[in-house]
C-alpha cells in the first residue's frame, strides 16, 4: 500500500548551492591542476557521438582532469556528493564521471540544456558545479536553473548539487573570465 509519508522524496525537484565549501586556496590549486589532452579528445568524441544536438558544449574551454594527479580533489568531491545524495536524493550512484574544468570568456555561455543524453551520458544522476573564480573577476556568466533550486551562490568555493534532469544554463560572460569545475555522479543504470 502507498504510504506518502514514507515514499515521497521531496528533494527530487530541488538543488542545493552551498557557499564556502572549498577555500580560495583550494580553488586556485584546482585552477592550476594538470589536465590531459588525450582525455579531452576522447571526451569530445563521446560528446559528439552521444550528444550531437548539444551546441552548448562548444562554448568555452573544457579540460578533463585525470584522476591520478587530482585524486585528493576528486575523492573529496565524491565524499561530499555521496553524503549529500544519501541525505537528500537517495539515488543509486557509483562514483563521479568526467570531472571538467570549464573556462568561459566574454561572449561565451551555455544555452538551456539538461545533462542527460544517450550512451554513458544516460547514467548521470547528479550534476555537481564548483565555482573557482572570484565573483568580482567577471560580469555576466549567471548560472541559472529552471526549477527547484535554492539561491545560487557563485562565490569562489561554492558548490552546487542538483539532479541531472534539471534544465540549466550559463548566461554569456560580459567581461573577465568565469572558471568552474563540473562533474556528474553516475549510476550503473539510467533513470527508470
Amino acid at each position: 500500500m502507498f504510504n506518502p509519508e514514507k515514499e515521497i522524496n521531496e528533494y527530487l525537484m530541488r538543488g542545493f548551492f552551498m557557499p564556502d565549501t572549498f577555500t580560495p586556496e583550494t580553488c586556485v590549486q584546482i585552477q592550476q591542476a594538470p589536465g590531459d589532452a588525450a582525455l579531452d579528445t576522447y571526451w569530445h568524441m563521446q560528446q559528439q557521438q552521444f550528444m550531437p544536438h548539444a551546441p552548448y558544449v562548444q562554448a568555452g574551454k573544457i579540460e578533463l582532469l585525470p584522476y591520478g594527479p587530482n585524486r585528493m580533489l576528486i575523492d573529496r568531491l565524491s565524499q561530499l556528493v555521496s553524503a549529500h545524495n544519501q541525505a537528500h536524493f537517495q539515488f543509486e550512484i557509483d562514483g563521479l564521471m568526467g570531472t571538467q574544468r570549464v573556462t568561459l570568456g566574454p561572449g561565451e555561455g551555455w544555452g538551456w540544456h539538461v545533462d542527460l543524453a544517450e550512451g554513458p551520458f544516460s547514467l548521470r544522476k547528479l550534476c555537481i558545479v564548483l565555482f573557482l573564480s572570484e565573483r568580482s573577476s567577471y560580469e555576466g556568466g549567471a548560472f541559472e536553473v529552471s526549477s527547484g533550486v535554492c539561491p545560487i551562490h557563485q562565490e569562489q568555493g561554492s558548490l552546487g548539487i542538483m539532479p541531472s534532469y534539471f534544465m540549466q544554463r550559463i548566461t554569456p560572460v560580459v567581461s573577465g573570465q568565469l572558471q568552474f569545475l563540473i562533474t556528474w555522479a553516475h549510476g550503473t543504470q539510467p533513470f527508470q
